[in-house]
Parts: structure tokens; sequence; C-alpha cells
């Protein structure tokens, strides 16, 4: 979690562990967070201390903003699910590989 003046500005939860990977979910309001060490601390939890190859998200299709952050960060897209949220809205299946994480693990350049 990211804070500041004693108010959540970013959350990731990271669940359902495979052997490979698992489930992202975050929640971020202010993006300057990335500037700040969030997203490398998510990194490191998922790739180095978990020891997994790929992270996983769910994006409701209508969320333009969320993919837009999303695919910043390097997650791609794999698939979309149609209709799985209310009609006209489905799902976008997101991937971020170790690989395309190295920027996110400066200190871990051989994880990938």
């Amino acid at each position: 979690m990211a804070y500041r003046d004693d108010r959540i500005i970013a959350v990731a939860v990271l669940d359902s562990f495979t052997v490979i990977g698992c489930n992202a979910h975050f929640a971020i309001d202010e993006p300057i967070v990335l500037r700040h060490g969030f997203f490398e601390a998510v990194a490191e939890l998922c790739f180095i201390t978990n020891g997994k190859k790929k992270m996983f998200g769910l994006v409701p299709s209508n969320n333009e903003r969320a993919v837009k952050l999303d695919k910043h960060i390097g997650f791609e897209i794999v698939t979309e699910i149609p209709e799985t949220i209310e009609d006209g809205v489905g799902t976008i299946v997101m991937v971020l590989t170790r690989e395309a994480a190295k920027r996110w693990l400066p200190n871990h350049q051989e994880a990938a």
C-alpha cells in the first residue's frame, strides 16, 4: 500500500497463486506512485520473492484508463471475454511476464 496524508493512494493484492503465476489486483488513485517504487515492490514480491514467471490481471473492457496504465507497466492483452460484467462490458485478460517486468526489477536483472 502507498499512503499520502493517512490516505491510501495505491494498493496491490496478489492471489490465486499457481506454479507459474498469480493474479494481480491494483487500485491506484495517483499514478505518481509508479515513480516512487510501488510497482517495483509488487514485481519483486511476484517474480523474486515468490519465483513466479507471470502475473495476470482482469480488467473491465470499459476501463480504458486501467488498460492504458497496465500497458504502460508492461502488461499485454491476451484476450477479451465479451459481456462478463454486464451487457456490452467484457473482461480483458492481461499478462505481465517476468521478462517484460525487467525494468521494474533493476537489482534483479538476472531473474528474467
